[in-house]
């Protein structure tokens, strides 16, 4: 009889809050352009040391889905701490999608760099930070990659899970 409770218990802790709670897989691509002074603004930290700053307005290709909801655009903003031709990357992208909700992640990653300082390829990972409307409590993770086009933009492919909370219908 206690084994039976406590097999049962088990299976209610660790088993039914991943069936409640399962993550959804998505992906999407993003063509981005370049929406600030070019590389050779960055501020010297040391003499083989950069930092920049790197804000780019994208538009999906490949909308990402969020259940129903598809991502209309974005804004990326990185911090690049360049040395040579690598840098490390810290960012935030700030999307919206086609119902106007927005999602806010936080990313971290790499670049390498042209011999004029340009981003050749970056990648990285990304975690949800928060969301308005349906999002409002989204969580999740993922990685980006991206290539640099012939025109000066930047192509990111984009994957991860994502959990949405579910909404309460009982009054506050």
């Amino acid at each position: 009889m206690i084994r039976t409770k406590i097999l049962l218990t088990c299976f209610a802790v660790l088993v039914l809050p991943g069936m409640v709670f399962a993550q959804s897989r998505f992906f999407g691509t993003l063509k981005c352009q370049r929406t600030n002074s070019p590389p050779s603004a960055g501020a010297s930290v040391k003499a083989t040391q950069t930092i920049q700053t790197v804000m780019e307005k994208c538009a999906w290709t490949l909308p990402l889905q969020i259940d129903a909801d598809i991502a209309q655009d974005a804004q990326n903003t990185f911090v690049m701490q360049a040395q040579g031709t690598q840098s490390k990357d810290t960012g935030m992208q700030v999307g919206r999608m086609t119902n106007s909700d927005q999602f806010t992640l936080n990313l971290s990653g790499s670049s390498t760099l042209g011999n004029d300082g340009a981003a050749r390829g970056r990648g990285g990972t990304w975690t949800f930070a928060g969301g308005t409307g349906r999002l409002k409590g989204v969580i999740g993770s993922g990685t980006y990659t991206g290539l640099a086009t012939a025109d000066g933009g930047m192509n990111y492919d984009m994957e991860g899970t994502y959990e949405i909370p579910a909404v309460s219908t009982k009054d506050p």
